[in-house]
């Protein structure tokens, strides 16, 4: 079998005449078209405008319509990574001992009132 090539997969046409490997995607046909169209107004009808509806009613209305149909899992195993992006700015804030940060805040004072006045220099001198 030199020189030749066979793949176990073959193209054979759809029921719509096109290649089953075509790069076109399939157009819908009139049918669908008419249902999907359909499906829209009566969602549109059911939830009024979309600019009305919160993003927590869209998301339970959509968990309500998928509902059997997807499995969404509880978990989804990778919840430690997250732990790199937790803010821990709040926390810190409360965490942190109140004396601890007042000092600080008194020695920046210090260091500025230092800096400002020329007088008050920090002086080196020679003890040879």
């Amino acid at each position: 079998m030199e020189g030749k090539h066979s793949s176990s997969m073959k193209q054979e046409p759809s029921a719509t005449g096109k290649p089953a490997f075509s790069r076109q995607p399939p157009s819908p046909s009139r049918a669908e078209t008419s249902q999907i169209t359909n499906k829209a107004q009566t969602w549109g009808q059911e939830s009024g405008t979309l600019s009305s509806s919160t993003g927590r009613e869209r998301l339970k209305r959509h968990i309500e319509e998928v509902s059997g149909k997807v499995m969404i899992p509880d978990s989804w195993g990778q919840e430690n990574l997250l732990t790199d992006w937790i803010d821990y700015s709040s926390f810190d804030k409360l965490l942190a001992p109140k004396g601890i940060t007042s000092a600080r805040e008194a020695l920046i004072a210090e260091g500025r009132r230092a800096c400002t006045s020329p007088h008050q220099r920090l002086r080196v001198e020679s003890s040879c």
